[in-house]
């Protein structure tokens, strides 16, 4: 699917902010102008085509520029925060792991970010929180009552296992701690006291910041080239080499009854695996690739890496020893005979007797450069 090649302007009228949106059609060689209350589907109101010689970017900022004089904004005023809170079945492990993780993305994650997208009502403002049972979205929106029908409807259609819930704040406003009175019921009030002054103390620095930078982005240049929106779709096209369903269940299963994968970060990060393994720290590009070379000579069908945040996916070993996506990363094949994994704390963790063997060779003349953490 290919991804949409587009950009979305607002401008607030009678108190609602409003959006404009240019979004190429390749058939017509043209943009097609579309409008709409932010937080609503938008509806075509007028094309533009190219004028001669130019290409869909320079078009693209050519309109951009007169929709900016016309009072049209790239980043609208934000005054309005949702915090949407998806609780999930306990799982003693990290999420991309658990059996029930491509539902929570495909019905919940995914289809939240996509009807913020289609109505041009918001997005990602503050990351998004893990606790256990519980993740935390926090985003801005433009129209709250939309957006928390939006939240609503969602959770009527998702699977039963989750339950999602949507907290409307205003920007002065501290977000709600994750789950903290379901998840952290039972904790001391102490923990209570410190975690309430913590949360306080994050919003505050994070304001703090927000009110530094804003006169230097105000006073930037205008740039003489437009960027179209990053589009966000849907999580089984989010990534051609993703693997999801009964196929990449399969593997988490296999992955988890062979090596212990997912309950838990291996070492040195985590606690000890049921197997055993060597750790480097600071892996350089030579050693890497003679690793590398060792491994493909014993790859048995396909390699795949499962990211701690993002899942399942196919990838070539000369990706091996790099982070697939942004979190933890475990490399594998179909044979499951040996297992690299990639921290964020730029180690790599080893498993399997050849690869062991290979790693221990590799290092014969630096072995204090095996398990530094240990």
């Amino acid at each position: 699917m290919p991804t949409p090649f587009q950009k979305t302007l607002y401008r607030p009228k009678n108190g609602t902010w409003n959006y404009l949106r240019l979004l190429w059609q390749e058939a017509s060689q043209s943009f097609e102008v579309r409008a709409a209350p932010c937080g609503q589907v938008a509806t075509p109101i007028s094309e533009e085509a190219l004028l001669p010689e130019e290409t869909k970017e320079t078009a693209l900022h050519r309109l951009v520029v007169d929709l900016r004089q016309a009072g049209y904004l790239e980043r609208p005023t934000i005054d309005d925060y949702l915090d949407v809170q998806i609780f999930m079945p306990d799982w003693d492990g990290f999420s991309a792991a658990a059996p029930w993780f491509d539902a929570l993305q495909s019905e919940v994650s995914y289809p939240l970010y996509q009807v913020l997208q289609d109505t041009a009502n918001g997005g990602n403002s503050g990351g998004v929180q893990t606790a256990p049972g519980c993740i935390t979205h926090y985003l801005w929106v433009l129209n709250p009552d939309a957006a928390t029908a939006a939240v609503e409807t969602i959770a009527r259609q998702a699977p039963s296992l989750f339950r999602v819930v949507a907290n409307s704040r205003k920007k002065a406003a501290t977000p709600a701690p994750t789950a903290l009175s379901e998840i952290t019921e039972a904790a001391t009030p102490d923990l209570k006291i410190l975690t309430d002054q913590l949360t306080g103390v994050m919003a505050g620095i994070v304001e703090e910041f927000q009110q530094t930078i804003k006169p230097y982005l105000a006073d930037q240049p205008a740039s003489d080239k437009t960027y179209p929106d990053r589009v966000c779709v849907s999580f089984e096209h989010s990534d051609p080499y993703r693997v999801h369903g009964e196929q990449a269940n399969l593997l988490r299963e296999r992955l988890l009854a062979q090596w212990g994968v997912g309950k838990g970060h291996w070492p040195p990060l985590g606690d000890a695996a049921r197997c055993e393994t060597l750790h480097v720290e600071g892996l350089d590009d030579e050693t890497a690739a003679q690793l590398t070379d060792v491994i493909q000579k014993r790859i048995i069908g396909q390699v795949y890496a499962l990211d701690a945040s993002e899942g399942v996916f196919m990838a070539g070993p000369e990706r091996l020893f790099s982070r697939l996506m942004i979190d933890d990363t475990y490399w594998f094949d179909d044979g499951l005979e040996w297992i690299v994994y990639v921290s964020h704390h730029d180690t790599a963790t080893f498993a399997g007797d050849w690869l062991l063997d290979a790693v221990r060779e590799l290092f014969k003349d630096r072995p204090e450069r095996l398990n530094p953490w240990f």
